[in-house]
């Protein structure tokens, strides 16, 4: 899909992108090049040069990722955590350097502590988190989002948590089987 202007929406006075991988990839790479122009003409701006830094490690990153297949060399499996280590590094300075300034932006996130993991785990095993890397029920989304639309708004709490409840004992009954034909064989 294009991009849309609906993508970057506003919230509490701060711009919230949101877009589909594909997307975030192509205009991260747009916004990394307008920086470097906009830096031409104000050098001395602290916040760009770091922002930019940033914008520039995190380019960094899919360009390595997608340029490898499943397995790294050992130059590009550094190359990808030096990128990683240095995005999050910039990320704290950042939002620091924002909430002293008393402006909300560059808020920390969950997901940027698990890209120093990911750093880190590519290094030791030179394997592309581009291939693997997932969240643990990344999967069960989509079956959650769908029973939310279908839920009746003052009752989808309880309803998810029926459905979560009935899913983890599906599950917990497929393991339990699998372990008794293992047995049996």
């Amino acid at each position: 899909p294009p991009f849309l202007p609906r993508m970057v929406k506003k919230k509490d006075g701060n711009e919230l992108f949101t877009a589909k991988a594909y997307n975030g990839r192509v205009i991260l790479s747009w916004l990394n090049h307008t920086l470097l122009g906009v830096l031409a003409q104000r050098p001395d701006h602290q916040i760009l040069h770091l922002t930019s830094a940033a914008v520039n490690s995190m380019t960094n990153i899919f360009s390595i990722s997608e340029s490898h297949g499943r397995f790294l060399p050992e130059s590009a499996a550094q190359e990808l955590h030096d990128n990683g280590v240095r995005f999050v590094d910039l990320y704290k300075v950042l939002c620091v350097e924002h909430i002293r300034m008393n402006k909300n932006r560059w808020l920390m996130r969950p997901k940027i502590h698990v890209l120093l993991h990911l750093s880190k785990d590519v290094l030791k095993y030179r394997a592309n988190y581009r291939m693997w890397h997932t969240f643990v029920d990344e999967d069960a989304m989509r079956w959650l989002k769908c029973i939310a639309a279908r839920a009746h708004p003052k009752r989808r709490h309880i309803w998810l948590l029926k459905c979560t409840k009935l899913r983890l004992r599906t599950m917990k009954h497929r393991v339990e089987r699998k372990k008794t034909r293992g047995k049996r064989g």
